[in-house]
């Protein structure tokens, strides 16, 4: 209904027929109830609800999108903890001596044939002052040599090892350097030339 004031009003209306002893109708009673702000809160409970389904429709591809994501993200790291544990593999077992040494000079890891030849057992070796082992590199002249290993990236040359005991033999070695989330490190890789110059030494001879 319009009322007088040109507001649209939802009503809900009740008739009822009266009838005399002869089933006659006499007359008609009609009972009228405002029900507008029962229309508006029902109007405002199905939008709410609509809004509802589609924040509920929206969210669930969210997480659908999530967690095809995380799966994605599962299988990435396991396919590079995959790749690690086979680097990490080749680098324990490989036929030359590998190194990490930290920016202080220290060594933080050696492989196999680096301890075996060398003499030493792993928790040994750790921490131990790269230039115990490559009197090249002294801790006087380890500024230096970083740095111009951070210009060009890699530095080889003909050095001495020395042993846990010791002894010395010659070697080759390169140094590369490497910065992983802020923090530097140089690989050694390191071949042993005992071999190489006894067998130049015998062909001199």
């Amino acid at each position: 209904a319009i009322v007088a004031n040109g507001e649209l009003r939802h009503l809900r209306w009740q008739d009822r027929a009266h009838f005399n002893t002869r089933g006659e109708v006499v007359n008609y009673t009609s009972c009228g109830m405002d029900i507008t702000d029962i229309v508006v809160a029902g109007q405002k409970l199905k939008k709410t609800q609509e809004t509802l389904e589609e924040t509920i429709i929206s969210r669930t591809e969210d997480l659908r999108t999530i967690n095809r994501q995380m799966y994605e993200e599962i299988a990435r790291r396991e396919t590079m903890e995959e790749e690690l544990l086979r680097t990490q593999f080749a680098m324990d077992h490989a036929a030359d001596m590998i190194f990490r040494v930290s920016r202080n000079a220290q060594i933080q890891y050696a492989n196999a044939i680096a301890l075996k030849s060398l003499g030493y057992s792993g928790p040994d070796i750790l921490n131990l002052p790269f230039a115990e082992i490559i009197p090249l590199y002294s801790l006087s002249s380890w500024d230096e040599i970083w740095e111009g290993l951070k210009r060009t990236g890699t530095v080889s040359s003909e050095t001495v090892l020395v042993k846990n005991d010791g002894t010395r033999f010659p070697a080759e070695v390169t140094l590369t350097y490497l910065e992983y989330r802020g923090k530097e490190f140089a690989y050694c890789f390191s071949r042993d030339l005992s071999e190489r110059t006894r067998m130049e030494r015998a062909l001199q001879e």
